[in-house]
């Protein structure tokens, strides 16, 4: 009894998760993610509930159980583990006057960032007013459903926010972090000093995508994060560091 209803809470919660993330987004990405968690959790709280009626029917086998709880244990354990190294020194101070700054594109709605961009945007705008000879690179190209590039987005948010337009370089070409990563570093010297900013749970697989690419001092630069948003995207990332690591591309 107590098991079966443990798989509805967390189905209910998983479900209405799902829900506040496509209405909160308008977009449903990733958040398929928590509506299959969620139909899963259902579907084992109802055999749980059929089994406790009729335990002569619908027996799983005992290898089959130990698979799945296997599977499932190990396929958690992992993901924990990818999600203590994501968050993981994200607390580390960058130098003052840095040559570059990088800030990694991401969703804009028309001329404006997303909330998650504008976060990022505003960690870039704390640094460079605090450092006047820093350049910034803004990095993203135009993704599905977006009028203007990321780059062209973030460019105008500054520029209205009072950083000289001499200051900022577009990267336009870019479509997913590791682009983002690799075009901008096409940008630089290999020499100059760079911070690469983008919300705290991005920032690790972005720093070890830059060191992947030869740039060894590469610092971290974190904004802050939308608390709602915050499970599906540390969730998302995990599985994005995991098939990076396994692809060879950190």
């Amino acid at each position: 009894m107590v098991i079966t209803v443990v798989y509805g809470v967390l189905a209910v919660i998983c479900l209405g998760y799902f829900a506040g993330i496509v209405i909160y987004t308008q977009t449903v990405g990733f958040a398929l993610f928590w509506l299959l968690t969620g139909l899963l959790l259902c579907a084992a709280g109802a055999y749980c509930a059929y089994r406790r009626k009729h335990p002569d029917r619908l027996e799983m086998p005992l290898m089959l159980k130990s698979a799945v709880f296997t599977c499932v244990s190990v396929g958690f354990l992992i993901l924990a583990a990818a999600g203590i190294t994501i968050f993981m020194d994200t607390e580390e101070e960058a130098p003052e006057d840095l040559d570059y700054l990088i800030v990694l594109g991401s969703k804009t709605v028309g001329r404006e960032p997303s909330d998650t961009l504008k976060l990022r945007l505003d960690a870039a705008l704390e640094y460079l007013q605090e450092n006047k000879k820093t350049r910034v690179i803004l990095s993203g190209g135009k993704g599905s459903g977006e009028d203007w590039t990321e780059a062209q987005v973030m460019y105008l948010y500054l520029k209205n926010a009072g950083v000289q337009t001499h200051r900022m370089v577009m990267e336009t070409q870019s479509t997913d972090t590791e682009e983002n990563v690799i075009y901008s570093l096409n940008l630089v010297k290999k020499t100059d000093t760079v911070g690469i900013v983008t919300n705290d749970f991005h920032l690790c697989r972005a720093q070890a995508l830059a060191r992947k690419q030869g740039k060894t001092e590469v610092y971290g630069i974190p904004a802050k994060s939308n608390w709602f948003l915050l499970p599906n995207q540390t969730v998302r990332e995990c599985f994005a560091l995991l098939i990076e690591k396994f692809m060879g591309n950190i």
